[in-house]
């Protein structure tokens, strides 16, 4: 009896042995098995992402083919619309400049005088793009650009407007009589086809469109650069400044009527 009582003993003894050793070894495994965090997402390849956006913890590389990269870039060109300001001043400065300079006429020319003077009013009121942007765009015929005044962006076709080169041959090519071109040419008329502005002009006319969209910090920037520029040009100096002071007193009234801006 007292054999079978210490068999007894000893089977119970080895059953939870094992039976602990089988817990401790499925605890460790379970510690040590990848858990995934955050909640689980359900998808299916091809179709929309229907949760909110998804942002890594860490930044990884996302590699391309150049084919992939061409093909992407492609896209985006020719969906793409640029934007332009009119600086409707680089006219009206180029026509002042040619009235002076002929204040008595063309010379071997009389009466000419007023028709370049039309073709000038009337290449700037159409628009003139620089030559190397005019040849971009055209490299597409149905590109379109988007013209900017104030607030407002109007969409037109980039073929309506003009190069300086069009323009020039355009002027010259007014008469088909030779002796007229030829004196035409001798005025060296491309002086007054101008596409940009200068760059304190370029400056001065972006500050007007970040005040136009209330961006005043970035106008004032501009606006003394400008003058920065152009310093020894005390009327433009003085005028810009007084701008610049429009607009940090329209920032202030601004912040005043909204204090989260300031």
């Amino acid at each position: 009896m007292e054999k079978i009582g210490s068999n007894n003993r000893n089977y119970w003894r080895n059953l939870v042995t094992r039976m602990t050793l089988v817990l401790v070894t499925v605890t460790i495994i379970v510690l040590f098995l990848p858990r995934s965090e955050g909640s689980m997402y359900h998808y299916d390849v091809g179709k929309p992402w229907v949760y909110s956006d998804m942002i890594a913890k860490f930044d990884f590389p996302v590699f391309k083919t150049q084919e992939a990269l061409k093909s992407e870039q492609d896209s985006v060109r020719k969906s793409f619309v640029p934007y332009y300001y009119k600086a409707d001043y680089v006219g009206e400065r180029n026509i002042k400049k040619f009235i002076s300079d002929f204040k008595d006429g063309i010379p071997e020319l009389p009466g000419y005088k007023e028709k370049v003077l039309d073709c000038l009013r009337g290449f700037y009121a159409q628009g003139i793009i620089s030559q190397r942007e005019y040849s971009s765009l055209m490299k597409d015929t149905a590109q379109n650009i988007r013209i900017v005044s104030g607030k407002q962006a109007s969409q037109v076709r980039a073929k309506d407007f003009l190069s300086p080169m069009q323009a020039y041959e355009m002027l010259v090519g007014m008469d088909t009589i030779a002796a007229i071109k030829a004196s035409l040419q001798k005025c060296n008329l491309n002086a007054y086809i101008e596409a940009k502005p200068k760059k304190y002009q370029g400056y001065k006319l972006r500050g007007e469109a970040y005040y136009a969209l209330r961006k005043y910090d970035l106008a004032v920037a501009d606006f003394q650069k400008a003058v920065d520029i152009k310093a020894d040009n005390d009327k433009f100096a003085t005028g810009t400044k007084v701008i610049s002071a429009v607009v940090l007193g329209a920032d202030r009234q601004d912040q005043y009527q909204n204090p989260e801006l300031g």
